[in-house]
């Protein structure tokens, strides 16, 4: 994972990607190697579908392995709001984005308490940003 780290950081994404769907085809069950991937997918391409794919396999393992409201199952969350919100489906967007507030609110009397206040500045920053997107119009096709 370092070295796609590495690659990415030198802007080699192509490389960055390659090495990181590797990772997960010879470990599933990984779910950091899935994190990575799907986040890697999210931000540095347009595949939102695939991002989605993977997110949503997150999603399912860590609610499964922790609980829905932890920093990793959040974090899933805001890549699926982010794959919405990249392709336009505000309304979808709108509902992960309450889900997130919902995780983060949940964080209360857990194990992952002492997390709540990081996870909300985290969250508002990531709005922040999401926000200052632009969705990307369609160009369209001249057909004659």
């Amino acid at each position: 994972m370092a070295i796609s780290g590495i690659d990415r950081d030198l802007g080699r994404l192509n490389d960055a990607e390659r090495g990181l769907r590797l990772l997960v085809a010879a470990e599933p069950e990984n779910l950091a190697l899935v994190y990575n991937l799907a986040s890697f997918l999210v931000d540095e391409t347009s595949q939102y579908e695939a991002a989605r794919g993977y997110a949503l396999r997150l999603r399912d393992g860590l609610d499964g392995k922790l609980v829905r409201a932890s920093p990793q199952a959040i974090g899933t969350r805001k890549t699926l709001a982010t794959v919405s919100w990249k392709e336009g489906e505000m309304d979808r967007a709108k509902a992960e984005i309450e889900e997130v507030w919902k995780c983060i609110d949940e964080l209360k009397g857990t194990r992952f308490e002492v997390y709540e206040e990081e996870e909300s500045v985290s969250a508002r920053e990531w709005l922040d940003g999401l926000e200052k997107w632009e969705v990307k119009a369609p160009v369209p096709v001249v057909v004659g």
